[in-house]
């Protein structure tokens, strides 16, 4: 370290050590012709002269100044002072430590640390850092904005006991004491609110090492609530799915089943005269079974395996048509109120099914007005976001015009828990005997399979409102429609192919077929099918054929029928289909659909307008 003796009075130097001679380049004689002044750099002489005049034998605190060096370098210095009594003169000893480097680092500390203090300040995640005992010693604007807290008032108060619950207080200190022993911690749970306000959130909790010294802890915070929705409502839509998955598969081997006993039953009633002692033993079978298949249609319906047939329309006019049947099935104390939008656009849909939804709709409202209410159906243009979607529990994928229906009663509303079941099948808040709890899951059913989204809101005591959004289309070409409709069962002398692998119900089939007339070669499945239409010598006028079969399926058969046997026609029939097989065949090879089960009046019919068409 540098060291002088200086002449208080002359400020002479009297000695220079040999550090002093290193550092600043000048040689011992030098030194002692020169005064302490001709080495001070900047504006701080003053000062200096002000520290020298004030230097008593107990020293003086260090000066911090600037120092020239023969090279022309100014350094920075801590100058500490003493006076010395020599002779009754008075000397001074000064001693000079280059601050240089020290002060470089402390500029750059401080630049460190006002950098650290805005990333805290503008992190957009909460932040709070304590020291040992827990105690805060700082937090960001977005703890504030979470927690509700300012920053003023938390300084020094214990963190673990302002936003941790009471029960949550012990997990609160294991992340505080798991960070002052150097843990990272990560933790989901639950966190509160100045208002009580309970928050999902995720915790880092990380320790605050300064100099390999543990000096506290600091938390990052992350409000998980809206992930924690999101997530709840990808597993209700997965729960959904698994649900559908699983009431198809047994709906569809349920038709099977009851398209037998149908249509056995139905033949019986045809054999038997009036007032035969059996006949309303086998109409009460046959009640039975058209019952059963109604609820096998609304699990189709839920499940999304119901093969639809849309068609462009105009939901004005299908609301129109139902308003007088609407009106009963509500009864006189309760005011329905129709309001159909004004240039309403087009949708494609099955109108059938979207009667089916509609019905649904009010009925469900209906009898959540048990004391009368009023009951509001609207209809109107909307443009769909697919942010909006979002929030749906299966949304559609594509925004844009749609066509909107919304139904509000004015009922005794639902609360947040029965809202979050209230499109599971059989789930039902109705007493027992009142209702299936299939209602609301066949009109979810039907809205998602034809590519729409539903969403319901409701409050205790003040309502709810259903809001159905269906994809917009362009306008039809004018046309016309032929629907065909007759009580007798058309018949025919054609050749038909009948492919089905339950032998009950193929067995039933072609005894439905051959009462109407026509000549039928029979098969269990695809390949036999297939032999059958290779080897046989005459015309296969149509192609009766099962979807889901064993092997080869129902539209695999039809497309290899029809490579040598381009005039045969084709009618798929099932109780349900794979969405991406059966629609291709029916735009490519112009087939037709027939729903199991269904009566011998309605084969005969569908088949003879398979035939007839050009």
């Amino acid at each position: 370290m540098a060291m002088w003796i200086v002449d208080r009075e002359s400020l002479r130097f009297l000695y220079a050590n040999e550090a002093a001679i290193d550092k600043y380049g000048y040689t011992r004689d030098e030194f002692l012709q020169m005064c302490v002044t001709d080495i001070s750099a900047g504006d701080n002489i003053r000062a200096l002269l002000s520290e020298i005049a004030s230097v008593d034998e107990t020293g003086r605190p260090s000066l911090v100044c600037q120092h020239r060096l023969r090279d022309g370098r100014v350094i920075e210095v801590e100058m500490t002072m003493q006076l010395l009594d020599t002779d009754g003169r008075h000397r001074i000893l000064a001693l000079a430590h280059d601050a240089t480097q020290s002060r470089a680092e402390e500029l750059k500390r401080q630049e460190t640390a006002t950098y650290l203090r805005a990333l805290i300040e503008n992190c957009p995640l909460p932040i709070a850092v304590h020291d040992t005992s827990g105690h805060v010693i700082v937090c960001n604007p977005a703890f504030e904005n979470l927690f509700q807290y300012r920053q003023a008032d938390v300084v020094g108060l214990p963190l673990d006991t302002l936003i941790a619950r009471g029960e949550l207080r012990d997990e609160a200190s294991d992340i505080t004491r798991a960070a002052l022993k150097g843990r990272v911690t990560r933790l989901t749970t639950r966190r509160c609110a100045k208002d009580g306000t309970i928050i999902d959130t995720e915790i880092h909790g990380v320790p605050l090492m300064i100099n390999g010294v543990c000096a506290g802890a600091y938390g990052i915070y992350q409000d998980i609530r809206d992930r924690k929705r999101l997530e709840e409502e990808m597993r209700q839509g997965q729960k959904m799915q698994a649900v559908g998955r699983l009431a198809g598969g047994i709906a569809h081997d349920f038709n099977n089943i009851m398209g037998v006993i149908q249509g056995y039953s139905e033949s019986l009633l045809e054999s038997l005269k009036p007032g035969h002692s059996l006949r309303s033993s086998i109409e009460e079978i046959d009640k039975a079974a058209r019952r059963a298949v109604v609820l096998t249609g609304q699990l189709l319906a839920f499940s999304r395996q119901q093969v639809l047939q849309p068609k462009v329309l105009d939901l004005n006019a299908i609301l129109a048509d139902m308003e007088r049947m609407l009106r009963t099935v509500v009864g006189e104390n309760i005011e329905l109120v129709t309001r159909p939008g004004s240039d309403l656009g087009w949708t494609k849909a099955d109108p059938t099914q979207l009667e089916q939804v509609i019905l649904n709709l009010v009925v469900n409202a209906r009898d959540a007005m048990p004391n009368g209410g009023k009951l509001i159906i609207e209809t109107g243009n909307a443009e769909f976001d697919a942010d909006l979607g979002a929030h749906s529990a299966e949304a559609g994928d594509e925004s844009g015009s749609h066509v909107m229906l919304t139904v509000t009663d004015t009922g005794t509303g639902m609360d947040a828990q029965t809202l979050k079941h209230i499109f599971e099948p059989f789930f039902t808040t109705k007493e027992k005997g009142k209702g299936t709890g299939l209602g609301l899951a066949t009109v979810y059913g039907i809205v998602t399979q034809s590519g729409g989204n539903i969403f319901v809101t409701s409050e205790v005591g003040r309502g709810t409102t259903f809001t159905i959004y269906l994809p917009g289309v362009a306008k039809p070409p004018a046309g016309i429609e032929i629907s065909t409709s007759t009580n007798k069962a058309p018949r025919g002398t054609e050749c038909v192919l009948l492919v089905e692998d339950e032998d009950s119900l193929r067995g039933l089939i072609r005894m439905f077929l051959e009462k109407c007339g026509y000549v039928v070669l029979e098969a269990k499945d695809g390949e036999s099918a297939l032999r059958i239409s290779n080897t046989f010598p005459g015309a296969v006028h149509a192609l009766l054929t099962d979807v889901v079969m064993p092997g080869m399926s129902g539209s695999e058969l039809a497309r290899e029928v029809g490579q040598h046997r381009a005039a045969t026609k084709v009618l798929f029939m099932s109780g349900y289909a794979a969405d991406a097989d059966l629609p291709t065949e029916i735009t490519e090879r112009k087939g037709y659909f027939i729903n199991k089960p269904f009566s011998r009046s309605a084969l005969a019919t569908k088949l003879r307008e398979v035939l007839d068409a050009s």
